[in-house]
């Protein structure tokens, strides 16, 4: 029998054979049968659950390297436009990690993705549909112990990357959610402490997650990539654009002693870019910041600020160069501190309602900042603001640009109940009661240490323009600048500043001030020199209804607060006031504004104004600004009711006693105390040489009648006198200078007396229309000796006791019965009182211009005929012009 060898390479044969064969089947099923497969399944699955259109271009399936690659993945929008989409998906998985301690990704490489994410006008979102139709999420399963999953991503890459995001829902419709009841009135922590505490949080939550998922990312590279945003939510749309967006991290972990390391890098609109690099580690904590931000244009964003302001930035730089430091020591809150730098270059904002500049400066540098939130302090070298520029406009219509922009109560009317009404209607009801002084000094304390090396201010303008006068009041304040060093809690920071107005005038502010104090002496002193007052004409001549001519202000301001006490000196300075034409205005003053000016005006042309200011900041009524211009007002009022005393009172003299001048009964001649009181108006007139005197006389009808009387009868005794003389002493002597004495007088008013019943002057008529003056004839002479119209004017008393007190007369001394008889006949009539009348304020212009300190130019008499001759006493009356 024959023997048959086995041969041993058959079976092995068959058995590569089959790998072989297995093998291509695996690669044909991998390669060209499953991705199409997958393709048309995942396309149909995902367009069933999502409700869209879905679009795979192309599946590629590596079965040997266990990868996969999706080519051209669309979802599309209700709008038939891309939803989400990318060009390239690559996922590479380490197979044989599915039999090792943590599950591998060696790469996921992601190219050109693309998602557009829409808030809808009704409030949804352009995936709320794929929402809806998700699966509810079933109530989590108990858990079971188990080993924690661990997962390893060696690489992902992300290139070319693009998102939209847009919001069409106006905010205006978007209800905010209710402050749950219980929240009502619960104190808040201050805010750096939920910073610290959510920090502290989250790395714990992190930390912790380990028990559940210990995931590692090694490498993480995206490239090139964007994000368009656009929120139509306000009035103005807001659209950012970032773009060359690269980020890179290595060692993503939530592993302890895993040493992160994060690079990103982007384009903020078409100039700006940021830079951040960041190392940091989970146990212990340690995260280090270094942050680089250059020229980010914030105009982009101010739709946002719509709500609160009204405004439009047309440009902005933001710089921020600085490192953020993070520490977590065991137990304990992070210790967090932030070193660098901080500018705004070039901003430049316009008022939302004229779109007129408002705010803009070249530069605000906060240079050598440290800032700290555990524990609270706040350091920086230096601040420094270049060429700022502050415009505010009063509209025609009276309103403000300034609060037109912070959108406030804007009215120009006083309106101090509906202020109190805003302000009780904002107010809660437990706290519409006035706050005490301490709540102030409360706040204060809360604020963390601040210190500030040195505050820069260089080359600022301010412009004022008031558009509600015409014509226009345009001012300028320019080329301020000047020094705020030394702001601390502790010490008192040093102001030089420095400012020039219009041009010519110059201020300057000095002191030393505390603001975190109420202890310390707070002294500022503010000196204004030589500011020309003709572009405030149109106030001038709104409100006092002339227009300035020429005038300069000058400003000697003194403040000195200790705690919440101000004492303050208010020295005003005008010089070389003088009003203009006179303007017809419905709102001008009915004061006497030019008599004041020429009261206040000294001989070198000045007016000045010491208003000393004392009071307490926490009186609600106590404005500084008010206090002085009630003293102005009253200054005013003063002039319009008591002007000699205002006069007066600049120079020691008298009150109103010097508005006139006293003259005897029937005389023109001053008295001593009348010259006395016209040397001291002599002198306020020379100091103020602006003034005008215009000088009235005046006459007593009755005590003047009498005066008038008596000098007739004198000039009548000395004329007789006269001419007894011989006709030398005639040549020697006038009438003026003859002398009569008590017993010639009382001898020549008899025979006058006398005469005049023989001339029938004294009849029965006459004495019967005087009962006064008969009663003084029946005591004249003894009855016996009575005759004729005496005799009559007895019978006419009959048995009546005398009646000598009956008589009465202003005359010093009073007159005996028969010369009051006598007088009674001597006649005067209107023409002597106006005689009189001019006679005495002529006297009154010669002495004031004898003393020679008033010109005659600046002397007005007041003319009065007969009928309208003043009657108010024997005086002269003056008044200022």
């Amino acid at each position: 029998m024959p023997l048959h060898l086995k041969n041993p390479f058959s079976s092995r044969w068959r058995m590569a054979t089959w790998v072989i064969a297995l093998v291509i089947f695996y690669a044909a099923f991998g390669f060209l049968i499953l991705p199409p497969i997958v393709r048309v399944i995942a396309v149909k699955q995902l367009s069933k659950q999502l409700g869209r259109d879905v679009a795979i271009e192309k599946v590629e399936i590596n079965p040997f390297a266990f990868s996969t690659t999706i080519h051209g993945f669309v979802i599309k929008g209700k709008d038939g436009q891309p939803f989400v989409s990318w060009d390239e998906l690559y996922v590479n998985f380490k197979f044989w990690s599915l039999f090792g301690k943590a599950w591998v990704v060696q790469e996921i490489s992601l190219t050109k993705p693309f998602a557009h994410l829409a808030r809808n006008q009704d409030g949804t979102f352009n995936f709320s549909d794929i929402l809806a139709r998700l699966p509810a999420r079933a109530a989590p399963a108990k858990p079971v112990a188990a080993r924690p999953l661990a997962l390893v991503i060696e690489k992902i890459r992300i290139a070319d990357a693009t998102m939209d995001l847009e919001n069409r829902q106006p905010y205006a419709e978007i209800t905010p959610t209710a402050k749950p009841p219980e929240a009502v009135g619960t104190s808040e922590a201050p805010p750096n402490l939920l910073i610290l505490r959510a920090m502290t949080n989250a790395f714990d939550a992190l930390a912790g997650s380990t028990n559940q998922v210990g995931a590692t990312l090694d490498d993480l590279d995206v490239s090139n990539a964007a994000l368009h945003f656009e929120d139509w939510g306000n009035s103005r749309p807001a659209k950012l654009d970032l773009s060359a967006i690269s980020f890179e991290a290595t060692n993503i972990s939530n592993l302890p002693l895993t040493n992160l390391t994060a690079r990103l890098s982007l384009r903020w609109n078409t100039s700006g870019s940021i830079k951040v690099d960041t190392t940091a580690s989970l146990q212990p904590l340690a995260v280090d910041i270094q942050l680089d931000l250059d020229r980010l244009d914030l105009g982009t964003l101010d739709p946002y600020l719509e709500p609160k302001l009204d405004l439009f930035i047309l440009g902005s730089e933001v710089g921020l160069h600085g490192a953020v430091q993070v520490r977590a020591p065991a137990n304990q809150l992070p210790k967090v501190e932030f070193r660098g730098d901080f500018s705004l270059d070039n901003f430049h904002t316009v008022d939302g309602v004229m779109a007129e500049d408002l705010v803009k400066w070249g530069s605000v540098q906060y240079n050598g900042m440290d800032v700290n939130l555990n524990p609270e302090a706040v350091a920086i070298r230096q601040i420094v603001i270049l060429n700022p520029y502050e415009r505010l406009i009063i509209e025609t219509n009276r309103t403000i640009n300034l609060l037109n922009a912070l959108r406030l109560t804007n009215s120009l009317v006083p309106a101090a109940s509906r202020t109190k009404a805003v302000v009780a209607a904002k107010a809660p009801a437990a706290t519409k009661a006035a706050a005490p002084a301490s709540a102030v000094v409360n706040e204060a304390a809360m604020l963390p240490p601040i210190s500030i090396g040195e505050i820069v201010i260089s080359n600022e303008t301010a412009v004022y323009t008031d558009r509600s006068v015409s014509p226009n009041v345009n001012l300028k304040i320019e080329q301020a600048g000047g020094t705020i060093s030394g702001i601390s809690e502790t010490e008192p920071a040093q102001i030089a500043l420095h400012a020039v107005i219009e041009g010519i005038g110059v201020a300057e502010i000095t002191g030393s001030v505390n603001p975190f104090s109420n202890t310390l002496t707070n002294h500022i002193k503010i000196v204004v020199s030589d500011v020309d007052l003709t572009p405030t004409s149109p106030y001038s001549g709104k409100y006092a209804g002339y227009g300035i001519a020429e005038g300069k202000l000058n400003l000697d301001l003194e403040y000195q607060l200790i705690g919440r006490r101000l004492d303050s000196k208010n020295v005003i300075t005008l010089d070389q006031f003088t009003f203009g034409e006179e303007v017809s205005s419905p709102d001008a003053t009915h004061l006497p504004v030019r008599l004041a000016i020429a009261i206040l005006k000294d001989r070198e042309g000045k007016i000045i104004l010491d208003v000393p200011v004392q009071g307490s900041l926490d009186d609600p009524k106590f404005r500084i600004g008010k206090v002085v211009q009630r003293a102005i007002m009253n200054i005013l009022e003063k002039v319009a009711t008591s002007p000699f005393a205002l006069l007066g009172a600049a120079f020691g003299g008298g009150g109103e006693e010097l508005s006139y001048d006293d003259f005897a009964a029937g005389s023109a001649e001053l008295t001593a105390t009348d010259e006395k009181k016209l040397d001291e108006m002599a002198k306020a007139l020379y100091e103020r040489p602006g003034l005008q005197l215009e000088i009235g006389g005046s006459v007593d009808p009755e005590g003047d009648r009498e005066g008038l009387q008596r000098a007739a009868l004198d000039t009548q005794i000395r004329t007789s006198v006269w001419m007894g003389l011989r006709k030398s002493d005639q040549a020697s002597n006038s009438v003026d200078d003859i002398v009569v004495s008590p017993d010639e007088r009382s001898e020549w008013i008899k025979r006058l007396y006398q005469q005049a019943l023989d001339d029938g002057k004294i009849t029965p008529d006459f004495l019967a229309a005087n009962t006064n003056l008969a009663a003084y004839a029946a005591d004249v002479l003894p009855k016996k000796q009575l005759k004729g119209a005496t005799l009559l004017m007895a019978s006419t008393v009959g048995n009546a006791q005398s009646q000598t007190n009956a008589y009465h007369t202003v005359l010093v001394p009073a007159p005996d019965p028969m010369e009051a008889v006598l007088l009674a006949t001597i006649p005067v009539n209107d023409n002597d009182f106006e005689t009189l009348a001019a006679d005495r304020a002529k006297a009154v212009e010669l002495y004031l211009l004898q003393t020679g300190k008033v010109q005659s130019s600046r002397l007005f008499l007041k003319k009065g005929t007969i009928q309208s001759v003043r009657r108010d006493g024997s005086r002269v009356y003056l008044q200022l012009q």
